[in-house]
């Protein structure tokens, strides 16, 4: 069973036993109050898509689609600085080229604790953790040689000609153990370019206030929240533009917006909650009878039931993994 357009205004009709001519043309608006009614009582994730978007180095916020009902994720998808870059994590850039020749204090004042001063037996003047191949500098080279190393080691690729003895035992016997024993204060990371996707958590205002009380300190953000109905509003801002993936429930197009002869989604796949939510309104149109808006309401309450059922057990699960279902009784 299934609703077209002009099949569902003819069925309100019937069932109300009623054309006069002002109820007839709020059959559309009782319509699509029951279309809302059923929206937000239940949670369908076919009724989500995914939307691209970019964040512009240093505005928090970002345009809330003209469709949007609630969030689902929001995420950037890849690295977007080169590939294996070692990235300082108080900012989410990769280090910029240090020449530690010219002073220890322009390393320190931007790298993360400890790093400008950590010391080794192959420099006593000061060795940056991140300078795998000792030439002075923190650079793509050594982003390269990290990377080579990790797809050597864990991806089963044959070792590169430049990944010497000298810098292997380096990495291992310096480097890596380095990045265990001090992970609390110092934590540089090898992230792929295209394999890592990176989720943001959504929270209030109040608490991406807190997180960054300094609106100019900029970053990669991490948290986000619903500003207004126009604007999500991020922290930290961005200190890059960054293309990212915005995952939300929308609001679908109403049967009202087709011809007689259109169907939707919900028309075709919960034709009774269409016809008594619609009835509810076309009652409180009326004024009709208590007793016939309870039928209408426990027809409706009845029906919602197998929507949720669907779209709250069915599509959030797979039975040949899960199993079947158990419902409780009813």
């Amino acid at each position: 069973m299934s609703f077209s357009y002009i099949e569902l205004k003819t069925a309100i009709q019937q069932y109300t036993d009623n054309d006069e001519i002002t109820f007839t043309q709020n059959i559309p608006l009782f319509i699509r109050i029951a279309e809302e009614r059923i929206l937000k009582g239940v949670q369908l994730n076919l009724f989500s898509k995914t939307q691209d978007a970019n964040l512009i180095s240093g505005n928090p916020y970002l345009n809330v689609p003209a469709d949007f009902l609630s969030p689902f994720s929001l995420s950037f998808g890849a690295n977007p600085f080169p590939n294996g870059a070692i990235l300082n994590p108080s900012t989410g850039l990769p280090y910029e080229n240090y020449n530690l020749a010219s002073g220890i204090l322009l390393a320190a004042g931007n790298l993360p604790p400890y790093a400008a001063q950590f010391v080794t037996a192959e420099a006593a003047a000061g060795r940056s953790l991140g300078d795998i191949d000792n030439s002075g500098l923190v650079n793509a080279q050594d982003s390269l040689l990290i990377e080579k190393y990790i797809k050597w080691k864990w991806a089963g690729l044959a070792r590169d000609a430049t990944l010497t003895d000298v810098i292997v035992t380096y990495i291992e016997n310096v480097f890596l153990p380095y990045l265990v024993a001090n992970s609390e204060t110092y934590s540089i990371y090898y992230r792929p370019l295209g394999t890592q996707t990176e989720y943001l958590d959504f929270k209030d205002i109040s608490f991406l206030r807190s997180y960054t009380q300094d609106v100019t300190t900029l970053g990669i953000p991490r948290y986000y929240a619903q500003f207004d109905n126009n604007n999500f509003i991020l922290s930290p801002p961005p200190n890059n533009n960054i293309k990212v993936q915005l995952t939300y429930f929308y609001r679908p197009a109403s049967l009202t917006a087709g011809t007689d002869t259109s169907y939707t989604w919900l028309s075709q796949n919960a034709p009774m909650s269409m016809l008594y939510a619609s009835l509810i309104e076309a009652g409180v149109f009326m004024k009709s009878e208590q007793d016939v808006m309870q039928m209408y309401t426990s027809r409706y309450q009845e029906s919602l039931q197998g929507i949720k059922q669907l779209g709250e057990a069915k599509q959030t699960t797979d039975e040949y993994r899960m199993g079947q279902l158990i419902r409780g009784r009813q």
